[in-house]
């Protein structure tokens, strides 16, 4: 899945589609780390996802707005969590919003960047819940690592500084500048906080037309608990 953060949006909030098939939006980032795959020759900034199954424990929590040119801000809630289907325990990252939920589950302990790792895709909206495979190509996860903290491709480093919440959680950030393929933007990551997101701010061409999208952290915390229930996950079954 090779997601932008100008895009981020409308993957979540269409998370069950009208075919059935459900997708998830997952926190920031491209999806692919060779920062490859913008809309019309675009380049998409580097990825916020590390490949690997460590990321945040679970019950690790981040709360994140997100207001895109016309469209009505969303607040994003990240939750990383684990459940058990049969035999075999899952860990997820889940997405909830004032109207849907998604979720993505993978087998404990596996790297979701290497083919043939089973990744399910579940999606909730009222007492609809579906539930399919992700089979089209490997899925990075989060992890809690700065994925720019080592230098990428079209991204400069603006140094570092504070980021306090409206909640009064102070965090250290790291800056970048993004500039590549008609791609701009400016992103604040931080280890401290469950998957790394804080404040973003991307700008780009979709269909001809300017998009801005700008994300920023309004909570963070621990304790989370899924929406989802033993019977829903039963669905993947």
């Amino acid at each position: 899945m090779k997601l932008t953060y100008a895009i981020l949006a409308v993957l979540v909030v269409a998370s069950v589609l009208v075919s059935g098939c459900v997708q998830q939006g997952a926190p920031g980032g491209t999806g692919a780390n060779d920062g490859t795959g913008g809309q019309g020759g675009q380049q998409n900034p580097p990825s916020l996802f590390g490949g690997t199954p460590s990321g945040p424990k679970v019950g690790d929590w981040s709360k994140v707005a997100m207001t895109t040119t016309s469209a009505k801000a969303i607040v994003f809630t990240y939750k990383s969590i684990e459940v058990t289907l049969g035999s075999v325990t899952y860990s997820g990252i889940e997405t909830e919003t004032d109207t849907s939920d998604s979720l993505i589950i993978w087998e404990k302990g596996k790297d979701t960047g290497t083919a043939g790792v089973k990744i399910y895709s579940l999606g909730k909206v009222g007492q609809l819940t579906l539930c399919n495979v992700i089979t089209t190509e490997p899925t990075n996860m989060p992890d809690t690592k700065d994925p720019y903290a080592d230098g990428a491709e079209g991204v400069t480093s603006l140094g570092t500084g504070t980021y306090t919440t409206p909640t009064g959680k102070t965090v250290s950030v790291n800056k970048y500048r993004y500039s590549k393929g008609g791609v701009t933007g400016e992103y604040w990551h931080s280890s401290e906080v469950p998957f790394v997101i804080v404040k973003s701010e991307t700008n780009m061409t979709v269909v001809g037309r300017e998009v801005n999208t700008k994300m920023e952290l309004q909570d963070f915390g621990t304790g989370a608990t899924s929406v989802f229930v033993q019977k829903d996950f039963e669905k993947c079954e």
